[in-house]
């Protein structure tokens, strides 16, 4: 059996081998290119977006370093008064020279583990205000129980030398007792006394 196409089949042949061929194309060509397109557009917005957060991070760098400085200006001003860091061996010196300067007899000092710690308020405290304290992981605090031996005249002495010289040492408590030793030659003397419970302010500037 012989088939013959008509030219209405030839033609009817031709259109679908055109739509294959377009859709062929579309799907194959234009789409893959479309969405390329697309993920482009989209790349270049977030290029954008991120040059001008670069663009900002820049413009605001000298603003921040000018803030870096005057805040470090700042908390080196506010924290002037404080020692730097030092062991508990240094505290120890500190305190028993300060003593022994008096005429006082160091009869005992403990001391606890250093650790950040802000200053409490002082009620005999000669310092001004100094607005907003320095940060708690920078300043550090030294507490220590001293036991001192002396005329009463000399205790006195040492609060005074405390306050006026050492305004980074707080005395937190104080308590004074009359208690009779007997000296090299056996003679008993009737001496003060005084306990008191101390906080030494210390700053870390290493970390700055």
């Amino acid at each position: 059996m012989k088939l013959e196409l008509t030219e209405k089949d030839v033609f009817l042949l031709k259109l679908a081998v055109s739509v294959l061929i377009l859709f062929l194309a579309v799907r194959f060509l234009v789409m893959p290119q479309l969405s390329r397109r697309q993920e482009l557009g989209i790349r270049l917005e977030e290029l954008a977006e991120t040059r001008q957060e670069m663009e900002d991070s820049i413009a605001s760098v000298p603003s921040l370093k000018s803030s870096a400085t005057a805040r470090l200006e700042e908390l080196l001003a506010v924290s002037k008064p404080y020692y730097d860091a030092m062991e508990n061996r240094q505290v120890d010196e500190l305190l028993t020279g300060l003593a022994l300067e008096m005429d006082l007899f160091p009869v005992s000092l403990s001391i606890e583990d250093t650790r950040p710690e802000l200053p409490e308020a002082y009620l005999y405290s000669t310092l001004p205000e100094a607005g907003e304290p320095p940060s708690g992981t920078y300043v550090l605090t030294a507490r220590a129980r001293l036991i001192l031996l002396g005329t009463q005249e000399n205790v006195f002495r040492f609060l005074d030398a405390v306050e006026t010289r050492c305004p980074a040492v707080q005395i937190r408590s104080m308590q004074l007792a009359k208690r009779t030793y007997l000296d090299e030659d056996w003679v008993a003397s009737e001496q003060t006394e005084a306990s008191f419970t101390l906080a030494v302010y210390m700053c870390d500037r290493s970390s700055l």
